[in-house]
């Protein structure tokens, strides 16, 4: 049987009658039936209705050859009557069939192969032609990391596996594993927030947004493997050549701050930084939108939000600007009534986020890493404030529902602004500039 037409079936128990359920082991379409011995046969009208129980956003059960299974259902009520589909985006299956292993939490997940294998220098087996000895070596790297009080452990190596035919025998080492480590349990509706993290990473290290693995796996305390998890993707994932990537080796110390960056969140949840000002694919690199170049704005506007301001003696006269107006309107609010504290307390926290025009703290970005831009722009093309206006007025109209085809000067100016926006918090993070404009020799906006 083909890997595409693997079917998985199993029992869903419930307060009321246990549910079957089957799927397809690549499809992610789940089918629950009731009456599963006469449902395509019996009227569905005089079906008893059951309610599934969902516990943190999975639905609990087991296979026929019993493994545990977590089909992900998020916040909902769900029923079936008769029969009922369910298309999740992610299931996870357990490996051992022979205990009754506890697929709720874990404490570490492996992330296997594909977009990983062109990330990192893999060094993890060599040949010594003097005797034809084969050499193992631990090309490992390893990071701790604090977030959100919770220890992360980061450790990324290339994998060597035999592979056994009627050919012969043959080892490999062409595939990387990254894995992270908890101090503390999760709970599996965790899991996303680190499986995005670490995409996020990967597609900021690839500069595309479509990247995958080849497995994921959950660990226990004991770093046994728990169970495989399953995630549905919607795009094809590309080969893309290693030598045009930022490479985990490279990052050095930068790493650690990049895992922070990427788990933060505002107080609304949403992440600080995001990726979707990259290229989805190798073919959308060569073309520019509107809703690309609103996502560089957002990405630089980030940068920007980072940064000193323009220049000291500015940065001085808005500060002064800043506190006499405070002071002012402290008077004023001394000598007159008719005003409520919630609006003075709105008028002070608007005085005190009065900034400089985001085309003039651009500008101040792009005198910062001036250098580094030169290094990666062509000959042909020069980037200075002058096209950085015009690609903010661009911004702004299309901002106002004005609907427009970017030019070629908006285009090419909005695609050397991904390269400022790495130089930027690639520099934030710690990379020292002499590695920085190696990189922007050869690996950046490829």
């Amino acid at each position: 049987m083909k890997k595409s037409q693997e079917l998985i079936t199993g029992i869903i128990p419930t307060s009321s009658k246990p549910l079957i359920f089957s799927v397809q082991k690549t499809d992610f379409l789940f089918s629950f039936m009731t009456d599963f011995s006469y449902n395509f046969f019996i009227n569905s009208e005089t079906s008893e209705t059951v309610k599934v129980p969902v516990k943190e956003e999975f639905i609990y059960g087991k296979t026929h050859e019993n493994h545990n299974i977590a089909i992900y259902a998020g916040n909902m009520d769900f029923e079936v009557k008769g029969s009922q589909g369910l298309y999740t985006s992610a299931y996870v299956k357990g490996i051992s069939n022979l205990s009754d292993t506890d697929i709720s939490n874990f404490d570490g997940i492996v992330f296997n192969g594909k977009s990983l294998n062109d990330l990192f220098f893999i060094h993890g087996m060599s040949i010594d032609h003097s005797n034809n000895k084969i050499k193992y070596h631990n090309d490992s790297i390893t990071y701790d990391v604090i977030v959100n009080e919770l220890k992360i452990n980061i450790s990324i190596r290339s994998l060597v596996t035999e592979e056994c035919g009627v050919h012969g025998t043959s080892l490999n080492n062409n595939k990387v594993s990254l894995t992270l480590t908890f101090d503390k349990s999760q709970t599996l509706k965790n899991f996303f927030k680190h499986y995005h993290t670490i995409k996020e990473i990967v597609s900021f290290l690839s500069y595309r947004q479509n990247v995958g693995f080849d497995e994921i796996f959950l660990l226990d305390k004991d770093m046994d493997k728990t169970a495989q998890v399953f995630v549905r993707e919607e795009f094809e994932i590309e080969p893309k050549d290693r030598f045009s990537n930022i490479c985990f080796n490279e990052l050095e110390d930068v790493l650690p701050n990049l895992l922070k960056l990427f788990y933060m969140e505002d107080e609304n949840g949403n992440p600080l930084f995001s990726v979707e000002f990259l290229p989805k694919n190798n073919k959308e690199i060569k073309y520019m939108n509107n809703q690309r170049i609103r996502t560089i704005c957002a990405a630089l506007e980030y940068e920007t939000h980072e940064l000193d301001e323009p220049t000291s003696d500015n940065g001085d006269v808005l500060q002064k600007l800043i506190s006499e107006t405070t002071t002012q309107v402290k008077e004023f609010r001394k000598q007159n009534i008719g005003l409520s504290n919630d609006t003075y307390n709105l008028i002070f926290e608007n005085i005190k986020h009065w900034t400089f025009p985001i085309k003039e703290k651009l500008g101040a970005l792009l005198d910062k890493y001036e250098e580094e831009l030169s290094i990666l722009t062509s000959s042909n093309v020069s980037i200075d404030k002058k096209s950085i206006n015009k690609f903010i007025q661009y911004r702004n109209v299309i901002t106002h529902s004005k609907y427009q085809i970017p030019n070629q000067d908006v285009a090419v100016t909005a695609h050397y602004m991904c390269g400022l926006i790495y130089c930027s918090l690639l520099s934030r993070m710690g990379l020292p500039k002499d590695k920085l404009k190696k990189l922007c020799q050869y690996k950046l906006l490829k």
